[in-house]
């Protein structure tokens, strides 16, 4: 769980990035501590960032002062019909690739 009052744009990628180099043991764990110190590291480091693809914000919180949430009816109906579109345009690609690897798999290679 990653906890903090602001991140800077791609901040999270940035961070899993350097995690996922640990956890292939590219990078040793005290890396973590190194960037994280400002006195030993006060530029940003230098990693390629993670894929954006796996990485979901689930949840944020905010105190209930600092926002007065607007919402309408329309834009809410619109941004579902939006995540369905994507949902299906993928499921579609997701098919069609599943059925070349079975037809791939079921080939004889020499």
């Amino acid at each position: 769980k990653i906890r903090g009052k602001a991140f800077l744009w791609h901040q999270v990628r940035c961070m899993v990035g350097v995690l996922l180099l640990v956890g292939q043991e590219l990078e040793k764990p005290e890396i973590i501590n190194h960037l994280l110190n400002i006195a030993t590291c006060p530029a940003k480091p230098q990693y390629t960032m993670a894929n954006e693809i796996p990485l979901i914000l689930y949840d944020c919180e905010f105190s209930e002062a600092s926002i007065c949430w607007q919402r309408q009816v329309s834009t809410h109906s619109e941004t579902v019909r939006h995540f369905q579109a994507l949902w299906a345009e993928n499921m579609v690609r997701s098919a069609s690739i599943r059925t070349l690897l079975d037809c791939m798999d079921s080939q004889c290679v020499d």
